[in-house]
């Protein structure tokens, strides 16, 4: 988390000029802000009249990838045969590679949703809570 665009209550321009525009907070910091205020004050020893809060937001993604299994089986039909009525038995590929323009948010509609859409989703699905 990150302090940004914080608004120094000064007497001087000299003083706000040494000041810092953003400040990093620590994690044992709750989100939280006047715990947020309060450790402003104090780091730097000046009061402040308001900041923006920077926060690591975690987004779910997804991409493709393609690999080859190694099924022995007395035919090409019967090989496919076995791979569907084993699926969750075959260990995965162990030389994957990544299927070109396939990474994209997890927005419910194949990354072709809206902000708005997207942001509805995650909050339903994926138990994400923002007030903007």
């Amino acid at each position: 988390m990150k302090a940004i665009n914080i608004q120094w209550d000064t007497d001087s321009d000299k003083e706000l000029l040494e000041l810092p525009k953003e400040i990093e907070i620590p994690s044992f910091i709750k989100e939280d802000e006047d715990a947020i205020s309060d450790y402003i004050t104090n780091k730097t020893g000046f009061c402040h009249k308001g900041f923006e809060l920077l926060k690591d937001y975690y987004i779910p993604v997804t991409w493709e990838v393609r690999d080859e299994v190694k099924i022995e089986a007395t035919s090409l039909k019967e090989a496919i045969k076995y791979f569907k009525e084993h699926i969750n038995e075959i260990p995965l590929g162990t030389e994957p590679k990544y299927i070109d323009d396939s990474y994209q948010i997890d927005d419910g509609n194949n990354g072709q949703a809206t902000v708005e859409e997207t942001l509805q989703y995650l909050k339903e699905f994926w138990y994400f809570d923002d007030e903007e």
